[in-house]
């Protein structure tokens, strides 16, 4: 996994980015969600600020923003006009904050309580039951506020596990 990471890594590094935090999954993943969301007329602002490195892993950051920008995405193209999309993911006091609003058709599937996938096939609708899966695993936080014309998906991960020891 380590060779993995560490090729995909040297990659992403060669290739010239939109954006440069430092981080180079982050660089990465928003530079190709802001070119597909630019190949479709979507207003794609973000606000970034974190530090080199994270304490939350590359496969589960990756999970993470792929699957919230791939959502946000699919509901702005479902509309004509104001398609947008913000996000915001930022390092304070020790937790990394994600924050992702855009612009909807405000038509959800709702089922026992949660979001039902409105794709087709087998391999959809797992995507946010995946991202509350791995913030949870980090001791974390997961809201969703689901309104007429936007949606906001709000993550917000603990960087620091404190441990109680007996001194």
């Amino acid at each position: 996994m380590r060779k993995l990471e560490a090729y995909i890594d040297e990659k992403i590094k060669s290739r010239s980015l939109i954006v440069s935090t430092g981080n180079h999954i982050v660089d990465a993943i928003i530079s190709a969600k802001t070119t597909l969301a630019s190949s479709h007329n979507i207003d794609f602002k973000y606000n970034i600020f974190l530090p080199g490195h994270i304490a939350v892993s590359n496969t589960d950051l990756c999970a993470i923003l792929s699957n919230l920008l791939d959502n946000a995405i699919e509901a702005c193209c479902k509309i004509q006009d104001n398609r947008y999309i913000a996000f915001d993911m930022i390092v304070v006091k020790n937790q990394l904050n994600i924050k992702i609003t855009n612009s909807t058709n405000g038509k959800y599937k709702m089922e026992n309580g949660g979001f039902r996938t409105t794709k087709q096939g087998d391999l959809h609708g797992i995507g946010i039951h995946h991202i509350k899966s791995i913030v949870e695993n980090y001791n974390g936080l997961y809201d969703i506020k689901a309104e007429k014309d936007s949606f906001t998906a709000q993550i917000s991960i603990p960087l620091i596990i404190k441990t109680n020891k007996k001194q």
